[in-house]
């Protein structure tokens, strides 16, 4: 059970990081078609 529990707070984390990934990555690019 505990290492379930791990095992989901773990892709948690890890949608968490990619999705704030994202959107620094689309905010760069929006950043940068401002600029041009």
């Amino acid at each position: 059970m505990n290492i379930l529990g791990r095992e989901k707070v773990s892709l948690k984390t890890n949608l968490k990081r990619a999705v704030e990934g994202g959107i620094t990555v689309v905010m760069i690019k929006l950043n940068g078609t401002q600029k041009t």
